[in-house]
């Protein structure tokens, strides 16, 4: 997201209060009641993303990769080698009864070690990811897709962003008017007391901002406009998203986006195409991340895999943002909803990208310093994780590329 475009509200007293009494367990603090899910072959998604008229596109995993992977996944092998038999792998035991001429001096496998594991690819569709941040998290989700894919390991391909409402024309209608009813039937009714000041992704202010009183006449006038069908200008929509943000007792408003790229028990060549232009989809419906919500929605899906093994590879720069929420809250926020994990036996690591902040938010995290460094990486990052997963260990080295496991 781009500084210039972000805001955060400065509330009134009354406004602060209920955030108080929502932080200490008096009231029930709310955030993005809105949550939209888009697949990869909704008209909408689809056709912009065929629009685009390059795409990111890497070689498939090497045979190498694939084998280091598949023993990484591999849980505790319950298999056992008979011998005795006359087909199979010759037995050291019975080398001196094979020099005999003997026939069953051969052993074989009872049972093959089963990849009981399910892997969601949550990746970050913000703002903040453009450029060569998401051109790196489309290749290596494309990488660890056609390995996961031929290893037969059921995957899910997910990326999260908010409503770029300045962009609104491009989401189905319904959606559209259910968030601008919100904003305007949920105005704080003390927001033409409120201060609306620019910020960068970090909290930090910037020159600029508006008052409430600015915001509310505006906003007013662009929900009736709306709904008479006239196209909104900029600085209307932005008094949209300003109110959107001032509703009582929610933290944050933000409307969450998800894109099922890759569902369940899908092949990934029948959404490559779509996935192979995420840069472009984050040029154009990039907005916000509210990670917390975004890790909440994939734990709730893949907990409900028979797996006994569940893994969220998260596909980030590690700096969420939300309107009308201090990022120290959702920084906090994330962390437990990291927490919340993995006391659902979920195990969650953040693959970080460009000057990335994983390490702040994520137990078991990498941070890539170029692409070259993605397979032997990642790959080593999943083999550790699993490794100590298989033993009830954690494993907490710290070294390469900013990983730590």
């Amino acid at each position: 997201m781009n500084s210039t475009d972000l805001v955060i509200e400065c509330n009134a007293p009354e406004q602060a209060k209920d955030s108080k009494e929502d932080s200490q367990g008096v009231g029930l603090p709310k955030f993005n009641l809105q949550l939209f899910e888009y697949k990869h072959n909704d008209p909408h998604v689809y056709g912009v993303a065929m629009s685009a008229k390059n795409k990111v596109t890497i070689s498939p995993m090497g045979s190498h990769a694939k084998s280091i992977l598949k023993r990484a996944l591999i849980g505790v092998d319950d298999s056992r080698w008979l011998g005795g038999r006359v087909h199979g792998l010759l037995d050291a035991n019975d080398l001196v009864r094979a020099y005999q001429g003997e026939d069953d001096v051969y052993r074989q496998r009872t049972k093959d070690p089963e990849l009981d594991t399910a892997v969601t690819l949550l990746i970050d569709m913000s703002g903040s990811m453009k450029g060569e941040r998401i051109e790196w998290a489309t290749k290596t989700a494309l990488m660890l897709g056609d390995a996961l894919d031929s290893l037969g390991v059921p995957l899910e391909i997910l990326g999260h962003t908010t409503m770029a409402l300045h962009n609104y024309a491009l989401y189905p209608k319904g959606d559209v008017d259910q968030v601008f009813e919100f904003a305007n039937t949920n105005r704080h009714p003390e927001l033409a007391q409120f201060k609306f000041q620019n910020a960068d992704q970090t909290g930090k202010r910037l020159k600029g901002g508006r008052s409430g009183k600015v915001v509310e006449r505006l906003a007013i006038k662009a929900y009736e406009r709306y709904v008479l069908g006239h196209s909104l200008s900029a600085e209307e929509v932005h008094a949209l998203g300003c109110a959107l943000t001032s509703a009582p007792r929610y933290i944050s408003s933000d409307p969450l986006v998800m894109f099922n790229l890759l569902g369940f028990g899908v092949r990934i060549r029948n959404a490559r195409d779509v996935i192979e232009r995420l840069p472009y989809l984050v040029g154009v419906y990039g907005d916000n991340n509210i990670d917390p919500r975004a890790i909440e929605f994939a734990v709730n899906r893949i907990k409900v895999c028979k797996q006994k093994r569940k893994i969220i590879l998260m596909l980030c720069d590690g700096i969420p943002y939300a309107r009308g929420m201090l990022s120290k809250s959702l920084n906090q926020c994330t962390v437990a909803a990291t927490i919340e994990a993995q006391k659902q036996d979920v195990t969650i690591i953040a693959i970080g990208f460009g000057e990335s902040k994983v390490a702040e938010f994520f137990h078991n995290h990498v941070a890539l310093g170029s692409i070259g460094q993605m397979e032997d990486v990642v790959l080593s990052v999943v083999r550790k994780v699993l490794r100590a997963s298989q033993t009830g260990s954690k494993c907490t080295m710290v070294g390469g590329a900013g990983m730590r496991v």
